[in-house]
């Protein structure tokens, strides 16, 4: 089935995974929002940043925080409730991203966060931008574009970073490599597209293994927050259960879920590491022969890429790929978010 051509197209797939492809190559920020950061003066000694996110928004929000806080002398917190911490003050910067929070709620966070001299960053659709201007002067309002509810994950990524630079948290080289490292894995892109067989295209071969299962996505350090956005593109783009767990979880408390039910399970486990993190391999091969005959051989998805930035970008884009395909099996109708 999803070697064939004329199903995919039927389902909205070519034209979804093309999206996809073409979203992840969009490493420079629209023409408004570069002209707003470039004229951001940073008056605030800001102590800590808080990102209040929903949804795949959140995830994102997780995977800017892994990638960059080590590169800060300030720490990063990510809210994936609507709500403002308590500590929030004059010395913090709250980045709200909007979608997926009710207009309600956007409107008391930043009435929180004006209260309390707070400097604040929404994140916005266009047609809401104007309004919210009006509304809260101080806060600036960035219009980052959607289609039609979906994420444009590298524009986000790469905004984030580009305001923690203007609030100089983050050095402007940090965010250029997250730019360079999404072109660079973009090209990887071609062996995962839909005219690629399945002998020969992963993401493919992925979802054919997890069709008709829950999946469990295993990963550790870094990727952590890659294994929930792996979580997130099989429940949203393939309408299929997941769950996500770090390494040190699985070893733990999570190794005891095995132990009291047989082998014969619907659960698809993928295991997600670096290809050049040994140490972590190891820990997850040893797991998978401590609880064999408890549950499922996991599969091992290992991911390409000389720096960290490379390997986690690698990550999420095959998350894409796999769960698009994944949800044809499952009878989604790709964008309009019913089944066919």
């Amino acid at each position: 089935m999803l070697d064939d051509q004329t199903i995919l197209r039927q389902r909205g797939a070519e034209a979804t995974l093309h999206h996809v492809a073409t979203l992840w190559k969009q490493t420079t920020l629209p023409t408004e929002v570069a002209n707003q950061l470039s004229h951001l003066s940073s008056q605030h000694d800001i102590h800590n940043v808080v990102i209040i996110a929903t949804d795949g928004d959140a995830v994102l929000a997780l995977v800017a925080q892994q990638l960059m806080q080590p590169y800060m002398a300030v720490p990063v917190l990510c809210c994936e409730a609507a709500a403002v911490p308590a500590f929030v003050d004059a010395h913090s910067l709250v980045i709200i991203i909007e979608a997926g929070i009710s207009p309600y709620q956007v409107e008391n966070i930043l009435r929180y966060t004006q209260q309390h001299a707070a400097p604040a960053i929404l994140l916005i659709h266009d047609t809401a931008a104007a309004e919210y201007a009006v509304a809260y002067p101080a806060a600036t309002i960035m219009p980052i574009t959607h289609r039609e509810g979906q994420v444009e994950q590298q524009r986000i990524l790469t905004t984030l970073g580009r305001l923690l630079v203007a609030y100089h948290l983050l050095d402007s080289d940090v965010v250029d490599a997250i730019a360079h490292s999404a072109a660079y894995v973009s090209d990887t892109l071609q062996q995962w597209g839909a005219t690629v067989p399945t002998a020969r295209n992963l993401a493919k071969q992925l979802a054919r293994q997890a069709a008709g299962k829950t999946a469990v996505f295993c990963a550790s350090g870094a990727l952590a927050p890659v294994a929930q956005w792996w979580q997130w593109c099989w429940q949203e783009r393939a309408y299929n259960v997941a769950f996500s767990t770090t390494l040190t979880e699985a070893e733990q408390a999570g190794a005891h879920g095995w132990l009291s039910h047989p082998v014969d399970k619907p659960f698809a486990l993928f295991d997600l590491a670096s290809e050049n993190d040994a140490a972590t391999q190891q820990r997850m091969a040893a797991l998978d022969r401590h609880l064999s005959g408890r549950r499922p051989h996991a599969k091992s998805i290992l991911f390409a890429g000389e720096t960290e930035v490379e390997q986690v970008l690698h990550g999420m884009i095959l998350a894409e790929f796999a769960s698009c395909y994944l949800g044809v099996l499952n009878g989604v109708k790709q964008g309009k978010g019913d089944k066919s």
